[in-house]
Order: C-alpha cells, then sequence, then structure tokens
C-alpha cells in the first residue's frame, strides 16, 4: 500500500487524472429546444391546449395560429390527456427529457385543418452562412392518416395567422419524401439552409401545403382514419462548421502543383481524386474529423498553347513577330527574344543588320505560362524591297511579284491608263504578269498601291518585261 503524505503529491496526482474535454459541437440557437422550459406561473394542462394556453406555458414556443398545439410530457398524471404515454393520443416517450411538443395536421372533419409551432431563437441567423436545421417527427398513437410534408420557414419577426387551415408560404425547407408514419419510434428530419438576410430570428415548423399537394396515407388499423397528430421532440439549428482554403489555379498543364493537407483553419484531411496537371479537376477534401463538412474545390488547368514565328517587313526593314493559337492571347502575353546571350522584351524583333540570326523567343501568356521554340534565319538583303521588275520567262529568276515578307493585306495594280488590271487579298506572290480574267498583260510599267497588316501603304512602279511579246 502507497500512502501520499504530501500536499503537494495529492494536487499532483488530481491533476494527472483530469481529462480535459473540448466539444466541437455546434451550438444550437434554438431557445429550449426539447420543450423542458415552462413558464412557472402556468400549470401544465391535463387536457388539450388551447392556442393561448400553449403559448403561455411553453417558454420560447409559441402557437402562431389560431391553431392548439399540445404539450405532450411525462410530468403530468397518467389519466390526462396530455400524459405522453396515453395510448388514446400520442403514446410515445420523448426523445430526451420529459416533455415534446404535438400539433394535428389534419382532422376528420377537415382536410385542411393546419396546427403549427413557432420557436425563436438565441441570435439572428447570419447571411450567407450554412445552418444543419434538424429535428424529430413520431406519430401519434390515433392517428389513421400519415403525410409526408413538414418543413420549416424563417421570419424576422414573430407571426400570427388567424386561421386554422393551411398557412399559405412557400416554407424555406420541406421533407416531401415518403410518408412518415412510423409510431414506434422517433424519425430524423434534417435540411440545409443559408439565408440570404441577417434579421431571421423566427422559425414555424409544419405542414404549409393543401390536400392537393400532400400525399396523405391512410393507416391500417387505427380508430380515427382522418385524423393526423404529429409529434415534435429536439428541434436544432446550428451553423455549419467551415473548412476554409485560400483560392488555388488556375496552373499552367504539365506544371507541379499540390493540394495543402490541412485548411487554414487547421481541419486535416484527404484529397480525391489524385492530382491530374493535364485537365481542370474538381477535388473534395474529406476532414478526418467527420465534425466538419466535405469541401470541394474546382482547380483550372490552362491547356498547352502554340505559336509560330513569322518573318515580316516593316519600313522595308525585316523583323520577326509571334502568332498564337487560340489557346493565347499574344497581346497580353510577355514576348522575350534572345540573341547572342542577350535578352529584348518586345512584341517584335528588328533583325534587318543581320545576314544570319540564330536564337530563341519566349512567350509567357497572362497566367504565366511559357513556350519557348528556336529560330535560324538567313536573310536576303533584297528581302523587304519592293522589285522594280519581273521578266516571267519560267528560268525561276524573277518570275513573280514577290511580297511574301511584306505580309500584304491588299494589292491594286494599274496600267499608265490608271485601269485596275489585277488585285488581290492577302497577297504573296501570285502575280506573274495577268490579268484579273488571267489574261497575258503586255510588257509596260504598272503601277501598284499596297496596303500591309501593319497599316502600312506603298505606292510606286513595277517593270513588265517579257522576252517575246504574246
Amino acid at each position: 500500500m502507497i500512502r501520499f503524505n504530501s500536499l503537494f503529491t495529492q494536487i499532483f496526482i488530481l491533476h494527472l487524472f483530469i481529462i480535459p474535454f473540448n466539444s466541437k459541437a455546434q451550438e444550437n440557437l434554438v431557445l429550449n429546444p426539447s420543450f423542458e422550459d415552462f413558464n412557472p406561473d402556468e400549470e401544465l394542462s391535463c387536457t388539450a391546449y388551447t392556442s393561448e394556453k400553449f403559448s403561455k406555458t411553453i417558454m420560447h414556443w409559441k402557437s402562431p395560429s389560431v391553431g392548439s398545439p399540445d404539450i405532450i410530457s411525462m410530468d403530468v398524471a397518467p389519466n390526462c390527456l396530455t400524459y405522453a404515454l396515453n395510448t388514446s393520443m400520442s403514446d410515445q416517450l420523448p426523445r430526451t427529457g420529459k416533455s415534446y411538443s404535438a400539433m394535428i395536421n389534419r382532422d376528420s372533419e377537415n382536410e385542411t385543418f393546419r396546427e403549427y409551432i413557432q420557436g425563436t431563437l438565441s441570435s439572428n441567423l447570419e447571411a450567407g452562412i450554412n445552418y444543419k436545421v434538424k429535428f424529430y417527427i413520431s406519430l401519434g398513437a390515433t392517428s389513421g392518416r400519415t403525410t409526408n410534408n413538414i418543413g420549416i420557414k424563417f421570419f424576422d419577426s414573430e407571426q400570427s395567422f388567424q386561421t386554422t387551415s393551411v398557412i399559405d408560404i412557400v416554407p424555406d425547407a420541406n421533407y416531401d419524401g415518403k410518408p412518415l408514419a412510423n409510431k414506434d419510434d422517433w424519425t430524423e428530419i434534417t435540411f440545409d439552409f443559408t439565408p440570404t438576410d441577417s434579421n431571421l430570428r423566427y422559425f414555424v415548423i409544419g405542414n404549409f401545403f393543401d390536400g392537393e399537394n400532400t400525399d396523405f396515407e391512410l393507416i391500417e388499423g387505427s380508430l380515427i382514419t382522418d385524423f393526423y397528430y404529429n409529434l415534435v421532440d429536439d428541434v436544432s439549428i446550428t451553423k455549419v462548421p467551415t473548412v476554409i482554403f485560400d483560392e488555388m489555379g488556375p496552373y499552367c498543364e504539365g506544371s507541379e502543383f499540390t493540394l495543402p493537407t490541412a485548411s487554414l483553419n487547421g481541419i486535416k484531411g484527404t484529397w480525391t481524386p489524385e492530382i491530374n496537371n493535364t485537365q481542370t479537376t474538381t477535388y473534395t477534401f474529406t476532414p478526418n474529423d467527420d465534425t466538419y463538412p466535405s469541401t470541394q474545390i474546382t482547380i483550372e488547368i490552362i491547356p498547352e498553347f502554340d505559336f509560330e514565328i513569322n518573318q515580316f517587313c516593316k519600313n522595308h526593314s525585316a523583323w520577326l513577330s509571334v502568332t498564337g493559337n487560340s489557346l493565347v492571347n499574344i497581346e497580353n502575353s510577355k514576348i522575350i527574344w534572345e540573341v547572342n546571350g542577350v535578352k529584348f522584351e518586345n512584341k517584335e524583333l528588328n533583325i534587318n543588320n543581320y545576314n544570319s540570326i540564330s536564337g530563341s523567343v519566349t512567350v509567357i501568356s497572362e497566367y504565366g505560362c511559357s513556350k519557348t521554340k528556336e529560330f535560324n534565319i538567313t536573310l536576303n538583303p533584297n528581302q523587304c524591297m519592293i522589285p522594280k521588275g519581273i521578266s516571267p520567262n519560267g528560268d525561276g529568276s524573277n518570275d513573280y511579284f514577290d511580297l511574301t515578307t511584306l505580309n500584304v493585306k491588299n494589292i491594286s495594280l494599274f496600267n499608265r491608263f490608271g485601269t485596275i488590271v489585277f488585285n488581290k487579298k492577302d497577297y504573296k506572290n501570285e502575280w506573274h504578269g495577268q490579268s484579273n480574267s488571267g489574261n497575258i498583260l503586255p510588257s509596260g510599267v504598272y503601277f501598284y498601291n499596297i496596303v500591309t497588316y501593319k497599316n502600312e501603304t506603298f505606292t510606286g512602279w513595277v517593270q513588265l518585261i517579257r522576252e517575246t511579246e504574246q
């Protein structure tokens, strides 16, 4: 036997066996969620409640209509109509505590008869925040019918509807699945709700649909065939915990990236599917702690682009430029040329002072994606000069009016009388002394008007020389 004589030792042992409890359960905003708190100045009723009696007796709950929901309790005499195990009414133990609420959603004389319960929240709902709404439903013992419609509607103030019939309002959330026919146990009803304003403090639970829009199901063996008595317990409205990540992407196709193992607020978890750096993919983050919901993030992958290196003439000088495909906007991209180890950041590169030139060009898109190509070009010193004459004799020299490097948008050729004899859009080197109709033109001087895609205009003359006139 070990005896601890020291007070310090006793305190140490006491602390050693204290295990701190850190609950992650979210706060239930519903006041008196299990119908356990009553007005001390009011006694529980032994018979069916009136609307006024219900609202006075139960704390933080009211009847929002002329209908009169009941408080069913274990704290009244067993012979009371409102006793929880009274077989002529509810015959159901509370899910928790000693009490629950009950309401009629159809009676034998009026199929549109409805009762509702109105609850109060401890604070207003926050706009844009997701909430989990949950309550439990059971069917009273004498119910001869059941229904599928049970919903909830939020309000910014307490409501008072002067009716015993259907409250004609579209609920914020509604259960419309299989009719709820369980008399032996409680059925959980859950909704997700995201308010659009921040003034909601009250809510009403009930059936907001008329008979034509409600599925009523007959329960065999019931004494009252057209009576539906709905039992409600443990109402909760909680803020759904959030998992927060920084925005990710977009990323360039083929680039490496990782997904964080924990959220910004410290929630650890796993991602599915595996990372795919070739196409846009939606990933699901599943927290290790199931208190938190799964979260999806779509990461955009920018497809790999391509471009071509173009040689053209401007101001009678030779230049290089790039033309991108549909996946890249060259105007919004950086163009970096590198020649002999020297880099130039410009959309175009002047190469007029070179006989031959080699180097590379890198295009960096607006998303930061890059691609590099090399070039090796030998220049003709006259390639940016407009020829002064052509001799189309088939010897392969000066047979055509070659303007390939000028990037011509439109050309018009005139004879000495000012008549257009030839014109063409997107001209390269198609003229070899023929007219628009294909007839052979005679030797002589022809005048041109040339407009390039660089918005340059050239006018002048070209000599057509034929060795033998046709």
